[in-house]
């Protein structure tokens, strides 16, 4: 069905108002790539849906490919962190900074923090030492002063009769630090690379990992593969009650994941995984891939897999996203019961945190 044009007209203002809030707050133009993971659309949109061409979407915006505009101002950023410090209770990880950055539309992404400020590390000595010249900014001076100099290492160790520091107080997320971390070691942030390697752990075993916990933790039954099984998934998360179950594959990719000619593998997994469910009274097969982000014209290739598999879906999980529906599950009861979850793996398409939020909206 074609759609109205006052329809059209509102999803093309939408579009334009959010590419001219990202240059505010990232100080340059956008990538077709990274806009349509922002704004949940496939690059199509942008080349014969609403416009011809990414650039004439661009130029309507009053834009230029490439251009750069003035970069934020450095103490404007180093408020938006301490505020965010502050309402957390803790200095922000690399996932709280881009959560941020999503769901607020004047904070900045966590891209500029980062290309501005470096490592985390460097990061908070900067804010540090910001803070230390505002006494208004004194309860947040005290949280950064009971958080670790260097990631990973330890914190200082308090004497018996040493209150407890703000720092490790009230925090509003109720997610696990081990499922916290997830979207930044999908992305193979470096910081969190180097305590991997200080660990001696593998990155990519630890987000098979803390995939499988928090599949648990959104209530389903997880058998862990991968490492050392053979040619099969990651692993088999099953919905008993509802008898459908979730093979899936976790992946560790700088700048996002790209199936390429991945599909046939996941073809594979599909074929024999799904003979072992059906055996054990599955009803429903879905395949998700868990990564960082994802190119959009993947889903395509989804789609297909779908066709020629007994998989009833194939969902593009952002870790960032699978960390959301954790928090979701541990603060209401929307994903009590299995359905409003296996709503939203039984599209073919990526699921981002605009479609955590839909889903939350629905309810």
């Amino acid at each position: 069905m074609m759609a109205k044009p006052q329809d059209r007209d509102a999803r093309k203002r939408r579009l334009l108002d959010a590419v001219r809030a990202s240059v505010q707050r990232d100080g340059e133009v956008p990538g077709i790539r990274r806009f349509g993971q922002e704004v949940g659309e496939a690059r199509h949109v942008w080349q014969g849906q609403l416009w011809a061409s990414w650039g004439d979407f661009l130029r309507e915006a009053g834009l230029t490919p490439g251009e750069m505009m003035q970069p934020v101002p450095e103490g404007e950023l180093l408020a938006h962190l301490a505020a965010l410090t502050r309402s957390l209770g803790r200095f922000p990880s690399h996932p709280q900074l881009k959560f941020a950055g999503s769901e607020r539309p004047d904070f900045p992404s966590e891209k500029t923090f980062r290309t501005r400020f470096g490592a985390q590390a460097d990061m908070l000595d900067r804010l540090r030492s910001w803070v230390a010249e505002k006494p208004d900014y004194a309860d947040v001076a005290a949280i950064l002063a009971a958080t670790s100099t260097r990631p990973g290492s330890p914190r200082p160790k308090r004497g018996d009769d040493e209150a407890a520091a703000p720092g490790l107080l009230l925090s509003d997320s109720l997610v696990p630090p081990a499922v916290d971390c997830l979207p930044a070691l999908a992305a193979g942030d470096e910081d969190i690379e180097r305590q991997c390697a200080a660990r001696g752990l593998t990155p990519s075993v630890e987000l098979e990992k803390r995939v499988g916990l928090a599949f648990r933790l959104l209530g389903l039954d997880v058998e862990e593969l991968g490492q050392g099984a053979g040619r099969v998934a990651d692993g088999v998360a099953r919905f008993r009650p509802g008898r459908w179950a979730l093979v899936y594959d976790a992946k560790v990719r700088r700048g996002g994941f790209s199936m390429g000619t991945e599909d046939r593998k996941f073809r594979e997994y599909i074929e024999r995984h799904g003979q072992e469910l059906e055996r054990d009274g599955v009803a429903a097969i879905y395949f998700a891939v868990v990564s960082g982000s994802f190119d959009p014209s993947d889903v395509a290739k989804a789609r297909e897999v779908v066709r020629l598999t007994k998989a009833k879906a194939f969902a593009l999980i952002e870790a960032a996203a699978l960390r959301a529906l954790v928090e979701l599950k541990l603060r209401t009861r929307l994903l009590d019961g299995g359905e409003a979850l296996e709503r939203l793996l039984a599209r073919s398409d990526v699921v981002d945190l605009n479609a955590v939020r839909a889903l939350e909206r629905e309810a």
